[in-house]
């Protein structure tokens, strides 16, 4: 007799709460995933940056790219319904950075890497 392992907790959305509000993380298909990952290594390469952040283009750069990434892996659910929706980078911009690193995290436990640092564009594929 042959077992079957069921792998559908792999494509599942991974959801949190913040502020009362709810959000998800839906499974990452590889044409998003590519955009996600490319922006990752961005935010990789900056903060291996010598220099770090020392002037404000580079904070900006940073912030920028960041709430970018998000934008493109989390939803908020709308209201009192079971809908959740695209988010703006702009949503991002009142939350602290602790959570925005935590989300990240997040993001890429669903894409299957523990972070985005060394994960090539075409590597990772759902």
């Amino acid at each position: 007799m042959t077992t079957v392992i069921d792998l559908s907790d792999l494509v599942q959305p991974v959801k949190f709460k913040f502020t009362e509000m709810e959000f998800e993380i839906p499974p990452i298909p590889d044409d998003k995933l590519r955009s996600i990952m490319s922006i990752a290594n961005k935010i990789t390469a900056a903060t291996k940056k010598e220099e770090g952040f020392t002037d404000e283009k580079s904070n900006d750069e940073f912030i920028k790219n960041q709430n970018d990434f998000l934008s493109m892996a989390v939803q908020k659910k709308d209201g009192d319904s079971e809908i959740y929706k695209k988010m703006k980078p702009s949503d991002f911009s009142s939350w602290p950075l602790k959570l925005k690193n935590k989300v990240m995290e997040l993001v890429f436990s669903q894409i299957g890497t523990s972070s985005g640092e060394g994960v090539a564009v075409d590597q990772e594929k759902n």
